[in-house]
């Protein structure tokens, strides 16, 4: 007896996108520079990979029709944590912790005077670490360079959480004025995060119910019996979707092919930094080109009908 052949539908909407940033990290700074500096060492941000069906083998893609809806949404943050390295030496440890306190202070209160309120900064100790240097020393007749401990390097992070950019970038500039110029990162936060990844699901949710619509009565007289549902929900920071590249890191030096006794002493290129923003294939999307650093939320609904040919083959293979 031939065995009927039977029809399948899946429907998808794949995405991927490939950093990194890491980092996906450390606002790393929408003034650029080091506002991705936490991707240093990395070529691109990493972002999410839509989730897709499993892979099925031949028996059971038959019994199986898959239909996926795929929304973003993309909204502001409601507050940005800037986060800035301050660090101090001195000959001795104390020296260096006095230093370090000091120049604390100093900051926090200009921070103060433009308006934070003291309860949105902290200072976080991170390290105290030694300093080396290399020394000649004659030992029995002959000369050694023996490597000492001159002194100490203290780290303290400041966590200043603003409500937009405009403070951020006051932040930044009260900072340079100390001389403090290591950016770690920039935190994007939304207090109505569960709110609008709700709202995502019920867009995914919509286009899922549409394809649904639109498709399986197109192909089928019977709506299919629906199996199962499957939902995945992703937040994609701004920071994660900066990327920096560069054609060296520091001065080299190489020899000049015109003049081999001339070497070249090559100008030291810095890193370039943009905000690539997020790109996503999805079935709704936000129309906005991603000019600034939002958050965008996708989510992806999978729904799972049984295959009819599949039931009408087993039917008539129970009845011989």
């Amino acid at each position: 007896m031939r065995r009927p052949r039977t029809s399948v539908i899946v429907l998808g909407t794949l995405a991927a996108i490939v950093l990194a940033v890491s980092v996906v990290s450390q606002l790393p700074g929408q003034m650029g520079g080091s506002r991705a500096g936490v991707f240093q060492g990395q070529t691109t941000p990493s972002q999410p990979v839509a989730p897709t069906a499993a892979v099925l083998n031949h028996d059971a893609i038959e019994n199986y029709v898959t239909i996926v809806g795929r929304a973003e949404i993309r909204v502001r943050a409601s507050s940005i944590r800037a986060i800035l390295a301050l660090t101090s030496q001195g000959t001795t440890a104390a020296e260096c912790m006095k230093t370090s306190r000091e120049k604390e202070k100093k900051f926090v209160g200009s921070l103060i005077e433009l308006g934070i309120p003291k309860e949105k900064i902290f200072m976080d100790f991170i390290s105290m670490l030694p300093v080396y240097e290399w020394k000649t020393e004659q030992r029995e007749g002959q000369a050694f360079l023996v490597e000492e401990i001159s002194g100490y390097l203290v780290q303290s992070n400041a966590h200043v959480e603003v409500d937009d950019e405009t403070q951020a970038g006051t932040v930044v500039q009260a900072a340079f004025e100390q001389g403090i110029t290591d950016i770690i990162s920039f935190d994007y936060w939304c207090d109505t995060l569960d709110g609008q990844k709700i709202a995502a699901q019920k867009k995914a949710l919509a286009e899922a119910k549409r394809k649904a619509e639109m498709l399986l009565s197109a192909h089928f007289e019977k709506t299919p019996e629906p199996l199962n549902i499957h939902e995945k929900t992703e937040v994609v920071y701004p920071k994660s979707l900066y990327e920096s590249f560069s054609n060296s890191y520091a001065e080299t030096i190489h020899r000049n092919n015109y003049n081999r006794s001339l070497p070249e002493i090559h100008a030291f290129r810095p890193k370039n930094t943009h905000y690539r923003g997020f790109f996503a294939e999805t079935d709704a999307q936000d129309s906005r080109l991603p000019m600034r650093p939002e958050i965008s939320i996708v989510s992806t609904i999978t729904c799972y009908y049984a295959a009819p040919g599949r039931v009408r083959e087993t039917h008539r293979h129970g009845r011989d």
